[in-house]
């Protein structure tokens, strides 16, 4: 059994394996970044350190929305870093036995690569999301000593 947290981008459900996920919080206003970050909307301030938000819907090929205060944004680790993203809705964490999943591959070999595995769940299919290419952002942009490092040092 592992337990994941459903969400959903648009009219489509996705789900992340709980153990990445830090927390979910209600949407606030972000900070700006230039324009050259392509795939970022922006950075979040969470208990005074500062993430980057992933644009999942650039990501995903759907059309861009205004942020709202019903989105919430999940913050999520990948690796060492920890990132953030808008979603339209969020439901209970719940578990699922592997054997109710249907490998990705099995399904259509070459599905995004975001998507490893798909699970049918109350009426509807959830894509089950390898976090390693699904939270992937550039490291070089906001990493050691990119855009977030800055931003942090400028909030100390």
């Amino acid at each position: 059994m592992r337990k994941i947290l459903p969400f959903r981008i648009d009219d489509t459900w996705y789900a992340l394996p709980l153990e990445v996920v830090e927390t979910v919080v209600r949407s606030v206003a972000l900070v700006s970044l230039p324009e050259g970050a392509v795939g970022l909307l922006g950075l979040v301030d969470y208990k005074g350190t500062v993430y980057p938000v992933i644009d999942m819907r650039f990501r995903l090929h759907r059309p861009s929305c205004p942020v709202s205060v019903e989105q919430r944004i999940v913050l999520a680790r990948r690796g060492e870093y920890l990132v953030a993203f808008l979603v339209d809705e969020v439901e209970s964490v719940f578990s699922v036995a592997d054997k109710d999943l249907r490998e990705a591959a099995q399904i259509y070999p070459d599905m995004d690569s975001y998507v490893s595995a798909i699970l049918t769940c109350q009426d509807r299919k959830l894509q089950l999301c390898d976090p390693s290419s699904f939270l992937y952002f550039d490291h070089e942009l906001l990493g050691q000593d990119g855009l977030l490092a800055q931003r942090n040092e400028q909030a100390d």
